[in-house]
């Protein structure tokens, strides 16, 4: 009956409830193909109708898990995209988890698209190199290696001083078949190598 109150706070902890109870019916029923299909679909419904509640943050990563024990992933995503959202201190790693997800289904594109979002909430230096990497090596994964040379250039940013990258992307030029863009950051590269060997010598000198 709570799942007919009209009271929303009553409503929604009766959902949650239901979630509950469906998921541990998931785990300790045996059922044949078409109930289980079946009971997932109730549990992604239940998920859908508990996000467009406004939930706590808190309540997110177990909607998440949940859609996940659905085998729904888009809807993991649309969850981790919230909590990137509502939690504003760990934003970067929730778009790293949607990004790994989407990686993981073939969803080479999207992929990119999230660890590039990551990257821009980055923590450090090393954290935006290895989100910038990330996302081209997705694109490169799902043989979108124009839309990489395009991407690598369009989130470059700071990153076009660092060696890692540099190197990174004159073999991406190079796989891409595109010699001009290769031998474009093989130049870099060869700016940027005196500089950091100069830096050295600066600190060993101190």
């Amino acid at each position: 009956p709570l799942l007919k109150n009209g009271d929303s706070a009553f409503r929604r902890e009766a959902r949650l409830l239901d979630l509950q109870v469906m998921e541990m019916r998931m785990f300790a029923e045996e059922q044949d193909d078409q109930g289980k299909r079946g009971m997932e679909t109730a549990i992604a419904a239940r998920v859908r109708e508990l996000l467009q509640d406004s939930p706590s943050k808190e309540i997110l990563p177990s909607l998440a898990d949940a859609a996940l024990l659905a085998r729904e992933w888009k809807l993991a995503t649309q969850v981790y995209g919230q909590l990137a959202q509502r939690d504003p201190g760990h934003q970067a790693a929730w778009y790293r988890k949607g990004a790994k997800l989407a990686l993981g289904k073939g969803a080479y594109t999207q992929a990119a698209e999230w660890y590039w979002l990551a990257g821009s909430q980055r923590q450090t230096f090393e954290e935006g190199r290895e989100d910038y990497l990330s996302a081209l090596k997705a694109l490169i994964s799902g043989n979108h290696l124009q839309e990489a040379l395009r991407q690598a250039e369009a989130h470059l940013g700071d990153l076009e001083q660092d060696d890692v990258v540099l190197k990174f992307l004159v073999k991406l030029g190079r796989a891409a078949g595109n010699g001009a863009f290769a031998q474009k950051y093989v130049e870099k590269l060869l700016y940027v190598r005196p500089l950091e060997i100069g830096r050295a010598s600066c600190r060993e000198r101190v």
